[in-house]
């Protein structure tokens, strides 16, 4: 089996993110992957990530028994930044060790930005 480049990976991972309650998840494996992070002992609700020689706690949530990690906690890593990228397609770029790994994420399909309304039915539609 070829092993994946670390851009790979990211390609992969937002494949696959997920939206829920208006937060990011991307797949745990691909995305520690791409950051060139080890993973350590997951939990129903954290895993820890080897950040420049620390053990560091992240939050995790399953997707069909699926370890997924919100982009937030990976864009807070110690030594991590993120930005935002609208062209030429939209996507999301951390920069870790210098080296810019660019997660392909439509965040405007994935958590769309919706009004509310001010005063909602009492039986949805």
């Amino acid at each position: 089996m070829p092993v994946l480049t670390p851009q790979q990976q990211a390609i992969v991972a937002a494949g696959v993110a997920r939206a829920d309650g208006g937060q990011i998840y991307l797949p745990l494996a691909a995305s520690a992957g791409a950051l060139g992070l080890s993973v350590s002992s997951v939990t129903p609700r954290t895993a820890n990530l080897m950040v420049d020689g620390t053990l560091l706690p992240v939050a995790v949530r399953a997707f069909n028994n699926v370890p997924f990690v919100p982009l937030s906690a990976l864009a807070g890593l110690p030594g991590t930044v993120a930005r935002l990228v609208l062209a030429p397609a939209p996507a999301v770029t951390l920069t870790r060790a210098e080296q810019d790994i660019t997660f392909p994420i439509r965040l405007a399909q994935l958590v769309p930005l919706r009004a509310r309304p001010e005063f909602p039915g009492v039986l949805p539609k």
